[in-house]
């Protein structure tokens, strides 16, 4: 018996670069930033179908310590994406990368995460 495909071209289904590897990446650039000296970790996991996401500041010179900055949700779709400032208790909700790099971007570069950068930055010397 043959087996018929009826799926169709699977290879023609587009994709897109989810929004949890944006913060991956700025994890990444902080660490090497910092030398180290402060680490970023991504947490990420899934609750009734909503991927949910942290991003988290760490220092090896503070045991046990962690401070998250900001977290994420959105459906396995990608966007919209909610977004949380976890400092300030802002939220946004973002319609697609474009918006949610913007806000990222407002949240990494805000008072409240330049306070905490400085006092991890502090323990270092």
């Amino acid at each position: 018996m043959d087996e018929k495909n009826l799926w169709g071209n699977i290879k023609d289904i587009p994709t897109f670069r989810p929004p949890s590897s944006f913060l991956v990446e700025q994890a990444k650039i902080i660490e090497v930033q910092t030398k180290m000296a402060i680490k970023a970790e991504v947490l990420q996991y899934t609750r009734y179908g909503i991927v949910k996401v942290t991003l988290q500041l760490t220092t090896p010179y503070l045991k046990d310590y962690s401070k998250v900055i900001l977290s994420i949700e959105h459906h396995i779709e990608g966007y919209p994406v909610t977004l949380e400032a976890t400092l300030s208790n802002k939220k946004y909700e973002c319609k697609d990368e474009e918006e949610f790099l913007s806000c990222v971007k407002v949240i990494l570069t805000s008072n409240e995460v330049r306070r905490v950068l400085s006092a991890l930055l502090s323990y270092v010397k």
